[in-house]
């Protein structure tokens, strides 16, 4: 009679660990969005006014996005009704760029120097939600002090809302 030698305890438990870990990930994926789409929106910043100039559903999937760490970012949130936030992001200020350019006292050295830009467009990818009807662009206005526990975050001032046309809501 032969003896069948089994894999070591490590390369079963390392095996187990690997296809615990695809089973759990394939179940986000599934479960992060059913309709494998997510709208892509172009927006124009002129003059302090923002207009929704393109907005379309398109077929992927919506990467990870982080929140702006900028001391005073827009805020993009897409609205059920007035007010009702469904999904949320900050973004960097468009209207502020950033130049870097060789300093021509010392070659070699980079300078930078930020610029307000009058009329710029951006883009935001958002997730295609249920029952949302607004896009609203809010600033977030900077807090002189840090917050503390306890306190409500920085305040936010209305930029615009503007209604999604039909055939981007669900």
């Amino acid at each position: 009679m032969k003896t069948v030698q089994l894999a070591s305890r490590t390369t079963r438990l390392t095996i187990g660990l690997a296809v615990m870990l695809m089973t759990l990930s394939l179940g986000r994926v599934q479960a992060s969005d059913g309709t494998n789409q997510f709208l892509f929106l172009t927006l124009r910043l002129k003059g302090g006014a923002v207009t929704l100039e393109k907005a379309s559903v398109v077929s992927g999937t919506l990467k990870p996005q982080q929140d702006s760490t900028d001391a005073e970012p827009l805020l993009v949130t897409l609205e059920q009704a007035e007010g009702e936030a469904r999904w949320s992001l900050a973004i960097d200020d468009p209207s502020i760029q950033r130049y870097e350019y060789e300093d021509p006292q010392q070659p070699g050295v980079l300078k930078s120097k930020l610029v307000q830009v009058d009329d710029v467009e951006f883009i935001v990818r958002a997730p295609l939600t249920p029952g949302v009807r607004h896009i609203a662009i809010y600033r977030k206005e900077k807090s002189i002090q840090p917050a503390t526990a306890g306190e409500s975050p920085p305040a936010k001032r209305l930029v615009a809302r503007i209604e999604l046309p039909k055939e981007v809501t669900k």
